[in-house]
């Protein structure tokens, strides 16, 4: 995603760039994900619903003084809404062609819910302002935590196996769920702790990207000059 990011941000200079590429790619991952279950981006885990995302974030940005129109506790209350309707739908209906239908409807990563309910939590956070050095931080590393936490050798032989063994060894309730709480805590101090240690790196993968960045701009506008 960050080798293909300088391509798009010399494509979304304009608005109508910007909308095309919008509908192009929310067809592909939407339709071709989500509705026909295409082998490639089904779930939508894939570099096409990573590059509709970032575009639809700069959509939300470009166009943020329509969006600030909206009422925040209209925001807010449809959030709210939303994600109750498909939480108490899905556990009511766990076994059943509805349960079955919700989580097809509003879980996979494509799926036109989802991200409706990704924009609406955007549009929320964005409304908050606050500074805070500490946060800013710790916002830096939560997708190393989902990254690292989610690779199958940690998952399922560290995570898994432990969180089974306290599970089964404590049977006071609100002590497991105390002790889950400590281990989770410890899990993604640890893999903050990681991802600082290759800050360096990062920062050198940052600055050789923005460059190219910078020479395909410069590249392409000397060849709009040319042709014209």
């Amino acid at each position: 995603m960050f080798l293909i990011a300088p391509v798009l941000n010399s494509y979304i200079d304009t608005d109508k760039r910007r909308l095309f590429l919008l509908l192009v790619l929310g067809f592909m991952a939407v339709y071709m994900g989500w509705l026909m279950h295409d082998s490639s981006m089904i779930d939508g885990k894939n570099l096409v619903l990573f590059m509709f995302l970032y575009v639809l974030g700069d959509c939300l940005k470009s166009f943020k003084e329509v969006t600030d129109r909206i009422p925040t506790c209209a925001i807010v209350l449809s959030y709210l809404l939303l994600n109750i309707a498909l939480f108490v739908g899905y556990i009511t209906f766990f076994d059943s062609f509805v349960g079955k239908a919700i989580y097809r409807l509003g879980f996979p990563y494509c799926s036109p819910v989802l991200i409706f309910n990704a924009v609406l939590l955007f549009l929320m956070v964005g409304r908050l302002h606050f500074k805070s050095k500490a946060v800013n931080w710790l916002a830096g590393s939560v997708f190393a935590v989902y990254i690292l936490h989610h690779q199958h050798l940690i998952l399922h032989g560290w995570i898994k196996p432990c969180v089974l063994y306290t599970y089964h060894t404590i049977d006071t309730p609100w002590i497991l769920i105390l002790i889950l709480g400590i281990q989770s805590l410890a899990l993604m101090i640890s893999f903050i702790m990681i991802d600082k240690m290759f800050v360096p790196v990062q920062t050198a993968f940052f600055k050789a990207v923005s460059s190219c960045e910078v020479f395909l701009k410069n590249r392409l506008n000397s060849s709009n000059v040319r042709i014209c």
